[in-house]
């Protein structure tokens, strides 16, 4: 349902599902006090934006199927080089001096067939050359993974509350009209 800026949708929290990862997004900014619990904010996140949270998909989403283990592998080969170069242009351009927070999201995970598929994006940001110290990584759980042992929530929250008071209502986002 993302289709623009940030993950941003022309819907309301409310169309998403709970297993949708904007969904449990809002629902941890929700629980840390960012965003209040009454509302079902919008979920055009162009203020997101526009305030430098910037969301990407380390790969395209690929079904977890027990034949899907090769396709992920080659898939995210390609992707890694792609994001590897977008990023480390971004990081070469960036020209700030404060500090700027990484979330990676994607800690490892068993497929069906019982393979496992380690931690694509931290992989990724591992191999981006010359990083500089203001960019602070903050490593967790994917939030779509099987719940069992999924620490999304809990480490999301640290690291929302942690931007949050470096930079004040970053994560704003407008509450619908109507309510």
């Amino acid at each position: 349902m993302a289709n623009g800026l940030a993950f941003s949708s022309n819907t309301t929290e409310d169309e998403f599902t709970e297993n949708q990862a904007i969904f449990k997004v809002h629902k941890v900014l929700k629980v840390a006090g960012i965003l209040d619990k009454q509302y079902d904010y919008d979920c055009g996140h162009e203020e997101w934006a526009r305030n430098g949270v910037l969301l990407l998909n380390a790969a395209l989403t690929i079904p977890l199927t027990d034949d899907s283990a090769p396709n992920i592998k080659e898939h995210c080969k390609t992707w890694k080089k792609f994001l590897a170069k977008l990023l480390g242009k971004w990081i070469e351009d960036t020209r700030f001096r404060q500090t700027i927070y990484v979330m990676l999201w994607g800690h490892g995970w068993k497929l069906p067939d019982g393979k496992r598929v380690e931690n694509y994006a931290k992989e990724l940001w591992d191999g981006i050359p010359n990083v500089p110290s203001n960019f602070q990584v903050r490593p967790a759980h994917h939030p779509t993974f099987p719940k069992k042992g999924n620490m999304f929530e809990v480490h999301a929250k640290e690291h929302f509350l942690e931007v949050a008071s470096v930079y004040k209502d970053i994560f704003h986002i407008t509450p619908p009209a109507n309510t």
